[in-house]
C-alpha cells in the first residue's frame, strides 16, 4: 500500500488525484515486478477548504481494514 497526502487547490482536487495515481503508477509495476508485490496506490485528497474527493471514505476505509 502506497500513502501519499495533498492538499491542493479546491478546483484542483480531481487533477491531483490523477496526478498522483499517475505518478506512482510506474513504482507500483516494478515493485510487482522486481518483489512479486501488490501494490495499490490509495491517495488523500482533502482541498485548502476542506473539499474531499468522493472516494475519501472507501481510501481511509482501505487504510484502516488492512492493518
Amino acid at each position: 500500500m502506497l500513502l501519499d497526502e495533498a492538499m491542493p487547490a479546491d478546483t484542483n482536487v480531481t487533477q491531483t488525484v490523477a496526478g498522483m495515481q499517475l505518478k506512482y503508477l510506474n513504482f507500483c509495476i516494478e515493485l510487482h515486478r522486481m518483489w512479486n508485490i501488490k501494490c495499490k496506490i490509495i491517495p488523500l485528497i482533502i482541498g485548502a477548504t476542506g473539499i474531499v474527493t468522493k472516494v475519501l471514505r472507501e481510501n481511509v476505509e482501505a487504510i484502516t481494514t488492512n492493518h
